[in-house]
C-alpha cells in the first residue's frame, strides 16, 4: 500500500468507477472468482467500527503555515497544539503538512512504513451535492443525516436512498457472493466480535457471533458427558421433525453446536500469540480475530469478513480528556494486530479499516464537538 492521502474522488475512480459500476463490476468479478477452482490462498477483511462518531479533525489534523493557523482559528480550545502533532508524509497532501496527535505514535509509525493509509473526507451520498445545493434542499441526500442509528445503517449497508430494500450490510452481501470459496467448512465467512451488526447481514451467510474470550456455547450441553439432562437434549437434537418450524429449530441448534466445536477445539489447538495486546475491550476483540485468522486453514476457510468495534466517540462534552484516551487505545490496538498477523504470515493476506458513524464539526461547542457529515478512515495491511 502506497503512504498516502486518498481523495474520495480518487479512491472511487481507482476502485472501479463511480457507484453502480464500481458495484456491478465488483459483483461480476465475485461471482467468476466464486465459479472458478479452489484457492490456494486466503484473505480477510476487518472492520473497526468506532461508534458515535470519531472526530476526523482531531485525528488527521494541519501541523504548519497558513492551515494551522486557520485549523486554530476555527478549532478554538480543542485545537491541538503545533509540538504534539506527529509529522506525515504523504505522496499527495494538496501542499499541507499534515500528521497525527501524539497519542496516535503507533499508528503513525505503521503510515510511515506504507502499511497505514488514510481515505479522506468520506462520507455517504445519493449524488453530488454542493453547501448551496444542501441548504435549498434541491438534491437528496441520504435520510435523516447527522443521527447516529441512521447514518451507522448507511455506512454499514452502503444502501444510501433505499427505504424499503430489504436491509442488507455490504459484508453481508459480499459474503454471499463468495461463500462457495469456504468448501464445506462449517464456519460462517462473517465473523462479528461486537455483537449484532448491519455490515455483515445477508440473504444466505448469517454472522456468527462469538466474545474476545472464545465462542458462545449452549449452557450445560457438552458431547460425551453423561447425565439426564444432556442424554435428554441428545435425544431431542436427534429427532427428526416433519413440522417445517420444529426441522428449522433443530437444524439450526445442530448447525450452532458444530460450529462450536469445530471452532473450540481449533482455538484449543493452535499455539498462543506471542504479541502482546494492550488490555481493553478493542484490544481483545482484535486479539481473538488473529487467532482465527491463525487457525482459517485447519477450518478450511478461504474468505473471512470480521467486525469488532468501540465506542464513546459522540464526544459533546469532556473532548479534550475522552477523544485522546479513546485514540491512543485504538492506534495501540491497531498495532498489536497488525504485529500478530506478520507473527502468523497473513500481514499481505488482511485488510483492516475504519467506519464510523459520521464526521464531527471543526468548530467547538466550548467542551467538544457535534454530529457532521464526512470523515477520514484508516486503511491498513
Amino acid at each position: 500500500m502506497s503512504t498516502t492521502i486518498l481523495t474520495r474522488r480518487r479512491f472511487l475512480k481507482q476502485v472501479g468507477g463511480m457507484a453502480g459500476a464500481s458495484a456491478f463490476a465488483t459483483a461480476l468479478s465475485m461471482h467468476k472468482m466464486a465459479a472458478a477452482a479452489p484457492l490456494a490462498d486466503y484473505k480477510a477483511l476487518v472492520c473497526v467500527f468506532l461508534y458515535g462518531g470519531n472526530d476526523g479533525n482531531a485525528t488527521v489534523v494541519p501541523r504548519s503555515g497558513a492551515a494551522y493557523t486557520k485549523y486554530v482559528a476555527a478549532r478554538g480550545p480543542l485545537a491541538i497544539p503545533a509540538a504534539s502533532i506527529l509529522p506525515i508524509n504523504p505522496t499527495t497532501a494538496q501542499g499541507v503538512d499534515l500528521g497525527f496527535p501524539a497519542y496516535m505514535s503507533e499508528m503513525q509509525t505503521l503510515f510511515q512504513q506504507q502499511r497505514l493509509a488514510v481515505l479522506s473526507n468520506v462520507g455517504p451520498l445519493v449524488a453530488p451535492i454542493t453547501r448551496a445545493q444542501y441548504q435549498a434542499e434541491s438534491v437528496p441526500v441520504p435520510p435523516n443525516l447527522f443521527a447516529h442509528d441512521e447514518q451507522q445503517e448507511q455506512w454499514q449497508s452502503l444502501l444510501s436512498y433505499s427505504p424499503n430494500a430489504q436491509l442488507t450490510g455490504w459484508g453481508g452481501r459480499t459474503a454471499d457472493l463468495l461463500r462457495s470459496l469456504n468448501g464445506s467448512s462449517q464456519v460462517s465467512l462473517s465473523i462479528s466480535l461486537a455483537g449484532s451488526n448491519i455490515l455483515q447481514i445477508g440473504r444466505n451467510v448469517v454472522q456468527y457471533q462469538m466474545h474476545p474470550g472464545g465462542t458462545f456455547s449452549l449452557d450445560t450441553y457438552t458431547p460425551g458427558a453423561n447425565d439426564e439432562t444432556l442424554a435428554a437434549l441428545r435425544t431431542i437434537f436427534a429427532q427428526s421433525r416433519s413440522n417445517m418450524l420444529d426441522a428449522a429449530w433443530l437444524n439450526k441448534m445442530n448447525s450452532a453446536i458444530a460450529t462450536e466445536q469445530a471452532l473450540a477445539a481449533a482455538l484449543t489447538a493452535a499455539p498462543p500469540l506471542t504479541t502482546v495486546f494492550p488490555d481493553s475491550g478493542l484490544s481483545r476483540q482484535l486479539k481473538m480475530v488473529a487467532r482465527l485468522i491463525g487457525i482459517s486453514n485447519q477450518l478450511g476457510i478461504k474468505r473471512q469478513v470480521f467486525f469488532v468495534a468501540q465506542g464513546g466517540f459522540d464526544t459533546h462534552g469532556d473532548q479534550n480528556v475522552d477523544h485522546p484516551v479513546l485514540l491512543r487505545n485504538v492506534s495501540k490496538s491497531l498495532d498489536a494486530f497488525y504485529k500478530a498477523t506478520v507473527e502468523i504470515g497473513a500481514a499481505s493476506q488482511v485488510t483492516t479499516f475504519t467506519g464510523s458513524d459520521f464526521g464531527r464539526t471543526l468548530t467547538n461547542n466550548e467542551q467538544g464537538t457535534d454530529h457532521a457529515w464526512g470523515n477520514h478512515q484508516f486503511i491498513m495491511g
